[in-house]
């Protein structure tokens, strides 16, 4: 286990989305226009017509990702994860009136009445996503130039 402690905490910036908006590409443009290097999406809930996410599918240690596309009226209820380099990293917990869902948020989840998404901006720390031994993006400290 690694432990990276975030020294401070900053902004926290609140996302309304409305119909037709796709969950993933609002955050990634909030990520862009507030220059969030590091931080966490702290809530993410909403309704969605239209829901794509992926899941592993093995436990070797090459893991294999299958990709799902849900379509009808969908409620998610809970949505967290990463903002690691200006990449997110969201899991997302969704569900219809016949099942529920869980996996990596993709593009394409279309919002259907409103998602509400905050995210909590951390200070310049130096974090990064380095492959570990089984090709996952674990968090690491970014190297630091030997000069400074």
């Amino acid at each position: 286990m690694n432990t990276f402690h975030v020294r401070k905490t900053g902004d926290v910036i609140l996302l309304h989305l409305g119909k037709g908006d796709d969950m993933l590409q609002c955050l990634n443009q909030a990520i862009t226009e507030h220059k969030i290097k590091n931080g966490a999406v702290v809530s993410m809930i909403g309704t969605l017509d239209k829901a794509r996410y992926h899941m592993i599918q093995t436990t070797e240690d090459d893991p294999t990702n299958g990709f799902y596309t849900v379509e009808g009226p969908i409620e998610v209820a809970a949505g967290q994860g990463l903002i690691i380099d200006g990449e997110p990293h969201i899991h997302i917990c969704m569900a219809t009136p016949e099942a529920s869902y869980l996996g990596h948020l993709e593009e394409g989840c279309r919002v259907l009445y409103l998602a509400e998404i905050a995210i909590e901006k951390y200070s310049e720390e130096e974090l990064t996503r380095k492959k570990d031994n089984f090709g996952i993006a674990a968090l690491s400290w970014k190297e630091r130039d030997k000069t400074e």
